[in-house]
């Protein structure tokens, strides 16, 4: 599925992991949420389901999905790396959730990552 999501700016204090990598570490808190399909099928698909209560998807469209997103209002802990254009955050395991201070992960997710697209 092509989505956007947008981020504004990431910033937070460089620290060095077990393994010798520095990464940075982020407090987030989600104050909202945008969504904007990017093909036919998705927009589609979403007022077939009537995605956050919207009928009117459009490709290209943003719409404002805070109210039916249960990450808003959220405080979440992890670390991040950018690394040629690919934005990589912490891997969560059981232990390492992110959602306290203490339960930041500690190692890298190389696995799920995000590319710069422009």
């Amino acid at each position: 599925m092509e989505i956007v999501h947008e981020i504004l700016t990431i910033s937070g204090n460089k620290v060095t992991l077990s393994n010798g990598e520095v990464v940075t570490q982020i407090d987030d808190l989600t104050t909202g949420k945008f969504t904007t399909p990017l093909r036919n099928d998705v927009a589609i698909y979403f007022n077939d389901i009537s995605k956050c209560g919207i009928t009117t998807w459009e490709v290209g469209v943003t719409r404002d999905v805070s109210q039916c997103n249960e990450m808003v209002g959220t405080h979440t802990y992890d670390i991040y790396q950018i690394k040629n254009n690919r934005l990589y955050s912490g891997l969560e395991t059981e232990a390492n959730d992110g959602e306290t201070p203490e339960a930041r992960p500690d190692e890298l997710n190389y696995e799920d990552y995000l590319v710069r697209q422009r």
